[in-house]
């Protein structure tokens, strides 16, 4: 669709599977606008007839980025992701086959390609939270014939085979917020069934800044009777997404913005209660900042390379 302006929503994509076909793939979402699609679009996928979308994102969320139009004390003459940048987001990124956004002349694009396996058909909704936004947008995917050397289900890169009947599901926790020491369920599937880990997206907005919640550990519980503290898959927020030492950001320091294949972060900033940069001199003088500023970031982390599963 072009110049595509839907606010109630309208289909992007409706399809039903041929006859002989073993089951059918979305496997690629794009979308090109101004700056405000990354969190004024929102699309919903429902999967062989189901009445509520079992997968439903912003634009940019879908691509490992919650904080989209934030950009606290950025210099983008800086573009090497390295401990001295002070850049707050990095803005382009583009993992092949993955996800990315890409912008020019205040036109952005934002892509993804998570696969979406549907077995009898599926429907692709788009909506806008601003009714006079314009954008194009597009999706393509797939079918695998019966018999075929495929027709087992999706083989990912750990050699693990996801089996066709399988469903992507989105599970999101969204402005909620936790008190010290509270665990939060970030997935869970029902007694009787069995998941597998894809990717985590994990958005956090604290205050004050550097609280200290990066000491929080994430725990993997391979079933429901599993003991505390289960598998241990990360002794930090930051080890989780690959990184070390607050992203950088210990006592001060810039953070180490990164978007790697496996993992990445995307936005790490801090500010006082009127909004401005707290900088690097004034983050290792106020510890802990005071009451008001604020930390966020944004992270991701894929589990295509490595079987995560747990029921």
């Amino acid at each position: 669709c072009r110049r595509c302006s839907w606010d109630a929503g309208q289909i992007l994509v409706h399809h039903a599977t041929l006859a002989g076909s073993a089951y059918a793939v979305l496997n690629r979402f794009w979308i090109v606008g101004d700056e405000a699609i990354a969190d004024s679009v929102i699309v919903d996928y429902f999967v062989d007839g189901e009445l509520f979308p079992s997968v439903s994102y912003e634009v940019s969320m879908a691509s490992g980025q919650g904080f989209p139009r934030r950009s606290e004390g950025d210099d983008n003459s800086n573009n090497n992701n390295t401990k001295n940048s002070t850049r707050s987001s990095l803005n382009f990124f583009d993992l092949p086959e993955k996800m990315g956004h890409l912008a020019v002349a205040g036109r952005h694009s934002w892509f993804n390609a998570h696969k979406v396996p549907f077995q009898k058909n599926i429907v692709v909704q788009v909506r806008t939270l601003d009714p006079g936004l314009t954008f194009e947008v597009g999706a393509d995917g797939y079918e695998v014939e019966e018999g075929s050397p495929t027709a087992g289900g999706i083989a990912f890169r750990s050699g693990f085979v996801l089996p066709p009947q399988a469903r992507l599901q989105l599970q999101k926790i969204e402005n909620t917020v936790y008190d010290p020491l509270n665990f939060a369920t970030v997935a869970e599937v029902p007694l009787g069934s069995v998941g597998l880990l894809y990717l985590t997206t994990t958005v956090i907005d604290t205050s004050p800044s550097q609280n200290d919640y990066i000491e929080g550990c994430w725990h993997l519980y391979t079933d429901a009777e599993q003991d505390f503290p289960g598998v241990v898959l990360g002794t930090g927020v930051e080890d989780y997404f690959d990184s070390a030492y607050w992203f950088c950001a210990l006592n001060g320091q810039a953070p180490c913005l990164f978007s790697h294949a496996s993992s990445g972060l995307l936005h790490f900033s801090r500010t006082w209660a009127n909004g401005s940069a707290i900088s690097p001199e004034a983050q290792r003088k106020w510890r802990p900042q005071p009451a008001g500023s604020h930390e966020r970031l944004s992270a991701y982390r894929f589990f295509d390379n490595e079987v995560v599963g747990f029921g």
